[in-house]
């Protein structure tokens, strides 16, 4: 493991940073000046090779340009004009390398030149090597004012990938980016507290109960740990190895596999109590194949939980962030057709997006008990599949 240095002084970035975020705004047609100056960074100064700004204030510079620009994909058009010049004499090291593990041996050993309010790690096993970054400890007090930037991060990853790009070619794999604390922390992600929340709210969730769950493009399986521990079954379904894998770690998943939420319900056609599918609804638009999977996976009185980001017009609409938004009434009426109940509906904040906070529903719906005399599943009087369905 190789580690950056650790300095007491205020964490300050590499003035090129600003420049390249300079050129990035200016691409949209945005003028930047007003950025730089809200966010207190003298423009003046980016195109001076020592000049250095308080990270701080790179934080807010790349929050304001996010905001302006109307891109949280910024980071992409910022590594559309790196140079390796542009992490000076670092740059030119890791230029020079004659292999991508040499180029990142030198990051993580020397990136608090480029910024420093961060520390940097190489993380190895026989297969794969992962560029970690994680606030200083000492700054910890500070993490609202110099915190782990998400748009700031994105950028040094995505340039650190046209770097090590032009060293390896086409053979470079990346299998994952993962920034689990700035969901949670940065972009107010509780989705996964609030659906267990409401199970248990709906006595789903009880003690000593043997409940059998699915848990939907699981990811890195935050819903999971949300979970009690008390859960008698917990499956987990992403497209993502690399997000497996880390949800692996967590020990808390009985099984996980790697397959299309869709393909995987038609395929295995396992009864579960609960269906969860925290963050799945915004890649899909027509929801039907997928409630007809879940119908299908669920045992009469089983609970479907999820959530969307709401729409007030057409039944769903694909939106610049990529992402899927549903109309609440679509969703009402596909529940009605695949024959559950709606027990709860529940107005929320899904997640925040840079200053903006996106409006969405929970819902939890019940499949219909046909044997009212006898009842075989664990959760009393309202047994239900629960499908959990977020965005973020």
């Amino acid at each position: 493991m190789s580690s950056g240095n650790i300095t007491t002084q205020i964490p300050t970035t590499l003035g090129s940073w600003a420049l390249l975020l300079a050129q990035a705004i200016e691409s949209y047609g945005v003028d930047s000046d007003p950025i730089f100056k809200e966010a207190g960074v003298d423009k003046a100064d980016i195109k001076k090779t020592d000049a250095r700004f308080p990270t701080s204030s790179m934080v807010k510079l790349w929050h304001v340009a996010v905001e302006r620009t109307g891109d949280p994909y910024i980071a992409i058009r910022v590594a559309q004009s790196f140079k390796p010049s542009a992490f000076s004499a670092l740059g030119m090291a890791m230029a020079a390398s004659l292999h991508v593990y040499d180029a990142l041996k030198r990051a993580a050993l020397y990136s608090h030149l480029i910024g420093n309010a961060a520390i940097t790690v190489l993380e190895e096993n026989a297969d794969e090597v992962a560029f970690v970054m994680f606030p200083r400890p000492d700054l910890k007090s500070l993490t609202h004012i110099y915190g782990m930037s998400v748009y700031g991060t994105s950028g040094t990853f995505c340039c650190l990938y046209q770097m090590l790009r032009d060293i390896a070619g086409e053979s470079l794999e990346v299998k994952a980016v993962h920034f689990e604390q700035s969901l949670v922390k940065e972009l107010g992600y509780s989705l996964p507290t609030q659906f267990v929340k409401l199970l248990q709210q709906q006595a789903v969730l009880v003690e000593g109960k043997s409940n059998t769950v699915l848990d939907l493009g699981c990811g890195t399986g935050l819903v999971g740990q949300a979970l009690p521990g008390h859960i008698k079954q917990l499956d987990g379904v992403d497209l993502s190895q690399a997000m497996l894998d880390i949800a692996g770690e967590k020990n808390i998943y009985h099984r996980l596999c790697k397959a299309n939420a869709v393909d995987y319900l038609i395929t295995h056609l396992l009864p579960y109590d609960i269906i969860i599918a925290a963050d799945v609804l915004i890649y899909f638009g027509d929801l039907r194949a997928l409630f007809s999977a879940v119908k299908n996976n669920s045992r009469p009185g089983s609970v479907f939980i999820f959530s969307i980001e709401s729409l007030q017009c057409e039944n769903y609409k694909l939106l610049k962030s990529g992402r899927f938004a549903h109309n609440p009434s679509y969703i009402e009426n596909l529940l009605d057709e695949f024959e559950f109940t709606i027990e709860s509906k529940v107005r929320t904040i899904i997640r925040k997006e840079h200053t903006t906070s996106l409006d969405g529903f929970i819902y939890l719906g019940l499949t219909e008990i046909f044997d009212t005399t006898h009842n075989p599943y664990p959760f009393g009087k309202r047994t239900a599949a629960c499908l959990i369905l977020a965005r973020f």
